[in-house]
């Protein structure tokens, strides 16, 4: 997820500024939600962080472009796979997937 998210980013975003909107930290649970916009030429984008404490720091779990939470995103994307094939050709399409990347990503450095 996250090397296809910098791929997105890389490919889609030159000349940008990040603006801190706010953050919500729960009161209750080790949870917050960090809120930022990229600001472009083509106008902002908002793009929250929603974080978890984990051995001592915050951990990003899930990204929300535009309100659209990119985990749930994914979930969708592998329950719709999942209808026609079996767990290990969706490991086997994921494996791919990475292998491409990192490739992408090794001939980009």
């Amino acid at each position: 997820m996250g090397n296809n998210y910098l791929e997105r980013i890389k490919g889609n975003f030159q000349d940008i500024r990040i603006e801190y909107v706010g953050q919500e930290i729960s009161d209750s649970k080790p949870v917050a939600r960090v809120k930022t916009n990229i600001i472009r030429s083509t106008g902002p984008v908002s793009l929250d962080y929603s974080l978890r404490m984990r051995d001592g720091s915050w951990k990003i779990y899930d990204v929300y472009a535009e309100g659209v939470s990119l985990t749930q995103n994914y979930k969708s994307q592998f329950e719709k796979i999942l209808m026609n094939e079996t767990p290990a050709q969706l490991i086997v399409r994921l494996k791919k997937k990475v292998e491409e990347q990192e490739q992408n990503l090794a001939a980009a450095e």
